[in-house]
């Protein structure tokens, strides 16, 4: 049974490929990025540019692969090879973005979503062109998170500064055969005017893909921690740039956290220090995102 869409089942859009795409769909073995026709990518690029709250398509059952050839290796919750975040506001949260640590299939699915057809594909749904995907996985590759950790909803950093290039989409594959939103760790998106109540929930199901744009009205993460013991919220992560950047003011080169009080009353002190720490960060937080939007403004551009 070919799985379904949006759209309706994979591949059932039969218009001919160039060899040159025929050859490349043969490299996805993991992905179904191949078996998208023509009309079905119109499609999804149409469904993600009407998005609310924010560009974005959901796109269920895109891995090829069964979870039996894949999960045995991704690697354990105590595996020295993670990097331990230890922030309050994305609590748990470990990521692995050396590929050469990233065992078969896993670096496979990552690279298939790296080179020229996986590029070719973000590129035609976000309707984006020029975009390179980061070769250090700088905040990517493999993602975990344990029972009762969250991610406060939030914007990413939109400057790379190790390449100096300009983040503009994210793409999220969730690696949970068994999951339902009562497991709490579901994507939440948002729009900017209410940081509390989602627009839209994605339960990270197993094989589901995320295309989301990148900016600073992006806001997304999911607040409500995950439930059940030996429970982890598995996911891998890609993210695409530009040389140039967006015509728009996109951020600036650090995470905007949109919600505080929750996160903050996890570290130790006195209420009263807590809150005079929290009123510091955000200062500097507000200067630090003015002057990178006062120097996006400045920023020389072609005369009209």
């Amino acid at each position: 049974m070919r799985p379904q869409t949006a759209l309706g089942p994979l591949g059932q859009d039969e218009a001919p490929r160039t060899l040159a795409s025929v050859r490349e769909a043969r490299r996805l073995r993991h992905l179904r990025i191949g078996a998208l026709g023509h009309a079905e990518l119109d499609a999804l690029a149409r469904d993600f540019a009407a998005a609310q709250p924010f560009p974005h398509v959901v796109i269920p059952d895109m891995l090829a692969a069964a979870p039996a050839d894949v999960l045995p290796n991704f690697p354990p919750l105590d595996a020295p090879c993670w990097r331990h975040l230890g922030e309050a506001y994305q609590d748990g949260k470990m990521t692995l973005s050396n590929i050469a640590d990233i065992a078969e299939p896993l670096a496979s699915i990552l690279r298939e979503l790296m080179e020229p057809a996986g590029l070719r594909f973000v590129e035609r749904v976000s309707g984006i062109r020029g975009l390179v995907a980061d070769p250090y996985l700088q905040g990517a590759g493999l993602h975990c998170t344990a029972a009762g950790g969250s991610m406060a909803p939030h914007t990413d950093s939109h400057l790379n500064e190790r390449l100096g290039i300009y983040r503009r989409v994210n793409v999220l594959l969730y690696l949970n055969p068994t999951w339902d939103e009562a497991d709490g760790g579901c994507l939440e998106l948002y729009d900017t005017s209410d940081v509390h109540t989602p627009v839209r929930t994605v339960v990270p199901r197993w094989g589901t893909l995320v295309l989301f744009r990148s900016d600073a009205r992006s806001v997304h993460g999911f607040a409500k921690p995950i439930v059940g013991p030996g429970r982890a919220r598995r996911s891998l992560a890609v993210y695409y740039y530009t040389a140039a950047d967006a015509p728009d003011f996109a951020g600036y080169a650090l995470t905007h956290w949109w919600t505080h009080d929750p996160y903050w009353g996890r570290y130790g002190g006195s209420a009263l220090r807590r809150r005079a720490r929290l009123q510091v960060y955000r200062a500097l937080r507000f200067g630090s995102k003015a002057l990178a939007y006062l120097a996006h403004r400045a920023r020389p551009r072609a005369l009209p």
